[in-house]
Parts: structure tokens; C-alpha cells; sequence
């Protein structure tokens, strides 16, 4: 999906996703809420636009020598 076709945050989809969570937001928090997910959203997006190919995965766990 193009950056373009996505729909902004807004105050209102950021209480749909709060009741989805379980969690209850007012209007006015829900409002400061929505740019703080859409620069989430922004970067995550960000994310796909990287050329991985030959960038090899890193470690989570040391590797063990036995």
C-alpha cells in the first residue's frame, strides 16, 4: 500500500485502537496520542523503504563455543 493511500492518526482512531487495547481514553488524551502513533507509524513505514539484502541478521543470543 502506498505512503499515500494510508489514512492520517487521528483522535478518533486512536480511541478505536485504545478500546481494542482494553484501555479507556479520553478525548483530549486520545488527541495527544494521535501524532505520538503516527510518528510510530511514520518510522515503521520508514522501515520498508530500507535496502536489506545483504545485511545479515544480527545475534539475539551470544553464540556458545563448546
Amino acid at each position: 500500500m502506498a505512503k499515500s493511500d494510508k489514512k492520517k492518526i487521528t483522535p478518533e482512531i486512536t480511541k478505536q485502537i485504545a478500546d481494542v487495547l482494553g484501555l479507556d481514553i479520553d478525548e483530549a488524551r486520545a488527541a495527544e496520542l494521535a501524532p505520538q502513533i503516527q510518528a510510530l507509524r511514520d518510522g515503521i513505514d520508514a522501515m520498508d523503504e530500507l535496502e536489506l539484502t545483504d545485511v545479515e541478521p544480527a545475534p539475539l543470543f551470544p553464540m556458545r563455543q563448546e
